[in-house]
């Protein structure tokens, strides 16, 4: 199975779960390098998200870090290969 950051050519998400453009690096984090650091209590510095894809057949997930005390949440693109129109995401728990 190849699990690449970002994405590759021919099935991208449209955007990402909360309408925002996905760059091609698959890193949403401000800096540069990009950066997101965690205190001891898992509180964090920054807001952003990582996006993978499995390339075989276009199967993509974002992790994202959604407040300030470090909480993240992961999703599924709803679409693949086949569907690259699908527009909705599916948070996964």
């Amino acid at each position: 199975m190849d699990i690449i950051f970002g994405y590759a050519s021919g099935t991208t998400p449209p955007n990402g779960p909360n309408g925002t453009t996905i760059p091609p690096s698959g890193i949403n984090f401000s800096g540069t390098p990009p950066t997101a650091e965690f205190g001891p209590d898992g509180s964090t510095d920054k807001l952003g998200s990582v996006y993978f894809q499995q390339t075989v057949r276009g199967y993509s997930y974002c992790v994202r870090i959604s407040n300030l005390s470090g909480t993240t949440n992961m999703w599924k693109w709803d679409g693949d290969i086949d569907n690259t129109s699908e527009t909705d995401w599916t948070e996964v728990r």
